[in-house]
């Protein structure tokens, strides 16, 4: 199974590029014969997690954690366990920050972390939501 960015990320795509990037995502789960992004990473040993993440007030629903080995582990809030749709696009948005790692045994950040990788990754998640014809949520991130 090929992974669509075989190049880590040294910067953030035009607009144009994430919905490419999002879209051939999409086509390789086709392929595959699957629609659920979280199936997908996990047969290639990512981790889809739910715990309490903050308390009620918090504003964090979803981070990414390297494990090593080009996989990660993709911690939601237990606040959206029961919302798919949610799940998948958190799923996508955590997804589009592996993109910016390297790992060559030990996952290395080739860029800092700004606020403007936010807006990519929201962005990923959207065109991947609506690549697969799935409602975009405007509150998700």
């Amino acid at each position: 199974m090929e992974v669509i960015a075989t190049q880590p990320l040294r910067s953030f795509p035009p607009p144009s590029e994430v919905a490419s990037l999002a879209l051939a995502l999409v086509n390789e789960l086709a392929a595959l014969n699957l629609s659920d992004l979280s199936k997908f990473l996990i047969r290639r040993g990512w981790e889809v997690v739910f715990q309490p993440l903050g308390d009620e007030a918090s504003a964090i629903r979803s981070l990414l954690v390297p494990k090593g080995n080009g996989q990660f582990r993709v911690v939601i809030t237990s606040r959206c366990a029961y919302e798919p749709e949610r799940v998948e696009w958190l799923v996508a948005h955590e997804y589009a920050h592996s993109l910016f790692f390297v790992d060559h045994g030990k996952a290395r950040r080739l860029v800092p972390w700004v606020e403007a990788e936010e807006a990519f990754c929201d962005a990923f998640a959207d065109q991947f939501a609506r690549a697969q014809g799935r409602a975009v949520l405007a509150d998700a991130s």
